[in-house]
């Protein structure tokens, strides 16, 4: 046990542990996102543990480097827990939801950062990468035995993961490494993946196909927001050393195959005809007491119900904000405060969370919460910017696209819980831990 305590950096980088943490780290990429998977996540995370706990010894350093977004995830913890102790309303739900909930997602931040400072030959990228392949495969192999089965491929469902929402978040969190690893990947000092561009545009084409059979709206908007960001950015940094004509062409390329996505996921989707009206039904809430999910939806001009899920949502944004406008400092940190929160304000109703993990949050933590979240968040996007622009290191542009993908999707989807917040704090803590590794090329390079 001493002799495995006492392990250096180069054994680290090489033979079996290397392939434990590699091996560990890809099925966790895998299968967070299946459902009942909570025990093997826990075991993955005991196991990731054991094996960073040779390298603690080593890695203040790493810390020291990384200290901002440490420091303020510190005082978010802090602030989460005091508010726990001296505001929550159930504080004895909160302190549990606290420790499985935030707890654990700090946890997943350190390992990343321990693990990952140990210069590896193939990184957090190629795990990533190959953890969404991995389930992308599943659900494109499951689809197709559905089509064999009843001569229709499925659309608006999934198999390999409870819901949609977790598919295709897994997917587009993927997705920005494929983009970002497609466009930059060779540019700067080294290259960020060992995975080629033929094999990287096979991914790509893969991605897209099982996210539009899933027809998740935030999906999709997710993926267009993410193709004209690297779009520009490429455009900056690289687009102009292929001369403007090249560049010309491949905007009209990109755009031309955006717009042909968006228009057939929008025939294809029926719920975006009664979109508007549904939108306006649910920001005026206040006459539409079925936002409580008590009683009927109500009737569009046409005299047909409006469409649940944008109703719905919109209705808990704007009922939220009013909750957080009333509540500043929040009513206590648990996963389903939002129904707990009308319950005590004496609004009868059957919700549970918000389908926002700001609001979520806001109503859960107040206002102080949601600031120190976001500097905790801008900690790591100005790291990434800073390593990107100044460096040319690719893992910066991940790190910013990951952090402000995450919280885009914070808008309308509760994503702020469970393995999604794991995933984001996982990978956040290795890409600080890698960048922060590149200036120490005598680390190894084994497995």
């Amino acid at each position: 046990m001493s002799r495995f305590l006492s392990m250096s950096d180069t054994a680290a980088s090489k033979g079996w542990h290397a392939i434990a943490v590699l091996l560990l780290s890809f099925i966790y990429v895998a299968v967070c996102s299946v459902g009942h998977t909570v025990a093997l996540r826990y075991a993955l995370q005991g196991g990731l543990l054991l094996l960073a706990l040779p390298l603690l010894q080593r890695s203040v350093p790493t810390f020291r480097a990384a200290r901002y977004p440490i420091i303020l995830l510190a005082l978010f913890m802090a602030y989460a827990t005091l508010h726990t102790l001296l505001f929550s309303r159930w504080p004895a739900i909160s302190m549990a939801e606290l420790r499985s909930q935030l707890g654990m997602a700090t946890l997943w931040f350190f390992i990343g950062m321990v693990l990952y400072r140990v210069w590896r030959k193939y990184s957090i990228i190629d795990v990533v990468i190959a953890g969404g392949v991995a389930l992308a495969l599943a659900e494109f192999g499951l689809e197709a035995y559905q089509y064999l089965a009843t001569g229709t491929w499925p659309y608006r469902e999934t198999f390999s993961t409870p819901t949609y929402l977790e598919f295709t978040f897994l997917i587009n969190f993927v997705l920005a490494f494929v983009v970002a690893t497609l466009c930059f990947g060779h540019w700067g000092r080294q290259r960020v993946s060992r995975i080629s561009k033929p094999w990287l545009l096979a991914i790509l084409a893969l991605f897209v196909f099982v996210s539009l059979h899933a027809a998740a709206r935030n999906g999709m908007i997710g993926m267009v927001y993410l193709s004209f960001s690297m779009l520009l950015l490429y455009s900056i940094f690289q687009g102009v050393k292929h001369g403007w004509a090249k560049l010309l062409l491949i905007w009209l390329v990109v755009i031309g195959t955006l717009s042909g996505l968006v228009v057939y996921a929008i025939k294809q989707d029926s719920r975006n005809l009664a979109f508007t009206e549904s939108v306006a039904a649910g920001w005026d809430y206040q006459h539409h007491p079925s936002w409580t999910q008590i009683g009927p939806l109500p009737l569009m001009s046409n005299g047909e119900p409006v469409d649940d899920s944008a109703f719905k949502r919109v209705a808990w944004i704007h009922s939220g904000l009013d909750m957080i406008a009333s509540h500043p400092l929040g009513f206590g940190f648990m996963r389903e405060v939002f129904s707990q929160a009308a319950t005590s304000m004496g609004i009868k109703n059957n919700l549970g969370h918000a389908h926002s993990g700001f609001i979520d949050l806001g109503v859960a933590l107040g206002i102080p919460g949601i600031v120190l979240w976001l500097l905790f968040c801008a900690s790591l996007f100005v790291t990434g910017y800073r390593r990107f622009r100044y460096q040319q290191d690719v893992r910066g542009l991940m790190l910013m696209l990951m952090v402000c993908g995450f919280l885009g999707r914070m808008l309308n989807e509760s994503i702020f819980r469970d393995h999604m917040l794991q995933l984001l704090l996982f990978v956040a803590g290795a890409l600080l831990a890698e960048m922060i590794a590149m200036a120490k090329p005598d680390q190894g390079d084994g497995c």
